[in-house]
């Protein structure tokens, strides 16, 4: 084998077949993982069996047996197939149809001894499924139970290189599905098949056992050499969807700029696709026209650079070049949508940036006019709240003040305090202290005037009561000597002296004709003058309460007025005014200065509800508005969609850039990987088509727009041509077989159809 013929297989879900690299032909064989998903175990003896079938029906009995190279690619492709494991139908499949392939083209039966010939392609796609019928035969196998499941599915892709005269090669192209076949010349890369699907992504043309025959379409391109060729899985080219022609290339190239040797190219290239872990990937590549593989390096170096160039732009430009495949409604779609699903998460952080002062994309009209009335709202409320407290506040300080005047400079805070409520106040503070120190020694005069009261009372009573006692021995002496004549003059006397105590003490005056004796008219007068005491104590104890009384109003309305001129002071730290011992009556009373968030993101919902979309547009163009400004929403969205949605915005309008010229550059630049097919014809009339085969995996995107795909279906037929190398086919030189028009189409193919190119 030429040095420089290589393959690589990366394996992930080993459904590949192993990539065939012969004798003027390169081929790869894919077999679908979702429709080909059922696992075929077998039961006990048919590994026997299936190992017969293999070796004597899908390697035909009568074919060459001598050949070592054929016989150790043979055990590799079957290895998997008969270690007793149970193995997947796509897994099977693909190895089936690689092996009649290579048998059919080392001489076996079916050998295309044309490709062109629709005929000898026929024979070779039916040779290819009697050995999957062989197989599926011989064990009994059958498809899987979900319906989207297929008796071994695969699809194939292959190139011929025959020579084509001095200075050119000649690339013959046969495929069925969505495996490739590229050429590699100094121009670039050239595609030379086309991908057997719908819109959908659904696979049009595959091998398979029990539901239609595949395809195999033809293509012929005469290419220049020095050049080279190959055929690849979907693994290859699927992890660049969007730009897999460019980004094939580049990886290629970049490859085999840093290796030494076909050897270390193959390596590396299947390195790099284990890293990706996407799917298998699988290549058989064949150069041409090179001495050596510094030659072939040589040669695509200049090639390497450009594809290096325009990767490192598509790599800068990527994020912009996705979005700018969208549509605005697109793009907007998912914001849309997450704003009114999130919607109140959404108005919830913009009345937290208008709650900070602060401006956001997101603070939109319709929600700062919510906001403002709903906070103005709640601010009101809260300041009546707040007014009421200060009222009850007041009070409670007013009669603490009240009913403690000597500890009032314990009450009002002191110097450092104070001054945090400025000097006047401190003054204020000073002059309520005076009148509670003028309260306090009205207090205490009146105190001792009540004591002194009290004494004098006391002293009068018991002058009083010893004076009466007097009298009333006075009496009884006079009741006793009424009856004795002999002593009248003493019993005269004795009445004397009782009236002249009763009268004088009770009535304040003596009476007349009575010669009171000494000792009780000083017990009289004694008795007299402590009335006279008492009576000016009482005089003097209302005058001290007259004074209490009004140092207790002039002190009082001086805490009343200090505590209503301070009162937001009082209101907002009454420990910046008073003493600790205070703050347990405003313990408990708090009102918050500020209306609660919560209540008035209550009343913003209650107001922009009604025209929840209304407003939810408004945001969304806010945000398109000011695309690289960021928002207090933004962890409620998805960051990647999000940064796509301000880079849509952010780019819309931009002309005359860098990225301009970059897609400009990169439109003229993949088309020319494709420049070996003819311009879309006019579409044709619609037939109707067959229900299409499942598409690869769970799901799957198409390749191509539907644009790109019309030339198989219109192309009219035409003589074979070939193509020099690396330059774009005429329109008129580029055919499809009546059979790829069918497998297009969904239209049977009538046997008998002239060749194509």
């Amino acid at each position: 084998m030429n040095t420089l013929d290589l393959s690589f297989y990366s394996s992930l879900k080993n459904e590949d077949a192993n990539p065939y690299v012969g004798r003027g032909v390169v081929a790869v064989a894919d077999g679908l993982g979702g429709s080909g998903s059922a696992v075929h175990v077998l039961r006990p003896g048919q590994n026997e069996t299936l190992r017969r079938i293999l070796y004597h029906t899908v390697i035909p009995a009568g074919f060459r047996r001598d050949d070592a190279r054929l016989n150790d690619y043979f055990g590799k492709l079957f290895a998997p197939m008969t270690d007793a494991r149970p193995d997947t139908s796509a897994l099977w499949a693909s190895r089936i149809v690689m092996a009649r392939f290579v048998c059919a083209v080392n001489g076996g039966t079916g050998a295309p001894a044309d490709p062109a010939d629709p005929q000898a392609r026929r024979r070779l796609a039916a040779f290819m499924e009697d050995g999957l019928r062989a197989v599926a035969d011989g064990l009994g196998l059958e498809k899987g139970k979900l319906g989207s499941q297929l008796l071994l599915p695969t699809t194939f892709a292959a190139v011929f290189l025959r020579e084509g005269g001095e200075g050119f090669v000649t690339a013959e192209t046969v495929w069925a599905g969505d495996s490739r076949c590229y050429a590699l010349t100094g121009e670039g890369l050239k595609l030379l098949s086309r991908d057997d699907e719908d819109a959908t992504g659904a696979i049009t043309n595959l091998f398979r056992v029990g539901e239609g025959s595949a395809v195999l379409h033809y293509r012929r391109c005469r290419l220049q050499t020095p050049c080279a060729v190959f055929a690849c899985s979907d693994g290859v080219f699927d992890p660049y969807a969007g730009h897999e022609h460019l980004c094939v290339e580049h990886v290629l190239l970049r490859e085999m700029e840093r290796g030494s040797s076909a050897g270390e190219l193959c390596r590396r290239l299947c390195e790099h696709y284990a890293r990706i872990r996407g799917d298998d990937a699988t290549m058989a590549f064949k150069a041409a026209g090179f001495a050596s593989y510094a030659a072939m390096k040589r040669f695509f170096a200049p090639r390497a650079a450009a594809v290096a160039q325009m990767y490192e732009g598509l790599a800068r430009f990527r994020p912009r070049l996705e979005v700018a495949q969208c549509s605005e409604e697109d793009v907007t779609g998912y914001v849309r949508s997450r704003t009114s699903d999130k919607f109140e998460a959404v108005v919830a952080a913009a009345c937290e940036a208008l709650r900070e002062g602060k401006t956001d994309p997101v603070c939109v009209p319709s929600v700062c006019r919510a906001y403002e009335a709903a906070y103005a709202r709640r601010k009101a409320e809260a300041e009546d709240a707040r007014r009421l407290r200060r009222g009850r506040l007041i009070d409670a300080f007013c009669a603490r003040f009240e009913a403690e005047p000597a500890a009032a400079h314990l009450f009002f805070a002191r110097s450092k305090k104070l001054g945090a409520a400025g000097k006047k106040c401190k003054r204020d503070a000073g002059r309520v202290i005076g009148l509670a120190n003028a309260l306090v020694a009205a207090q205490k005069e009146f105190s001792a005037k009540e004591a002194s009261l009290s004494r004098a009372r006391g002293e009068y009573a018991a002058e009083k009561a010893a004076v009466r006692e007097r009298a009333s021995r006075h009496c009884a002496a006079y009741r006793a000597l009424c009856d004795d004549p002999k002593r009248r003059a003493e019993c005269l006397r004795a009445y004397e002296a009782f009236r002249y105590i009763a009268e004088t003490l009770d009535f304040g005056k003596e009476p007349e004709g009575v010669a009171p004796r000494a000792e009780d008219v000083r017990a009289v007068q004694s008795a007299l003058k402590k009335r006279e005491e008492w009576s000016a104590a009482r005089a003097a104890l209302a005058e001290a309460e007259k004074k209490v009384k009004k140092a207790a109003e002039t002190y009082g309305g001086a805490v009343r007025r200090f505590l209503e001129k301070y009162a937001e002071k009082v209101d907002a730290d009454p420990a910046a005014l008073f003493g600790p011992e205070l703050l347990k009556i405003a313990a408990g009373d708090d009102v918050p200065r500020e209306p609660s968030a919560r209540a008035v993101l209550q009343d913003v919902l209650a107001a922009l509800l009604p025209a929840k979309e209304e407003t939810v547009g408004e945001i969304v163009r806010a945000l398109a508005a000011e695309p690289s400004r960021p928002s207090a929403a933004d962890a409620l969205y998805n960051g990647t969609r999000l940064s796509a949605f301000r880079l849509f915005f952010a780019t819309k309008g931009e002309t005359g850039g860098a990225f301009e010229a970059f897609c400009r550059d990169l439109a003229a630049f993949e088309e020319a990987y494709e420049s070996l097919f003819p311009a879309p014809a006019p579409p044709a009339a619609p037939a109707k088509a067959e229900p299409a085969a499942p598409a690869r995996g769970e799901t799957a995107q198409a390749k191509f727009p539907a644009a790109a795909q019309a030339p198989e279906r219109a192309a009219a037929p035409a003589p074979p041509a070939e193509t020099p190398a690396g330059t774009a086919a005429p329109a008129a030189q580029a055919t499809v077989t009546p059979a790829a028009q069918a497998a297009v189409s969904g239209k049977p193919w009538a046997p008998g159809g002239g060749p194509s190119a």
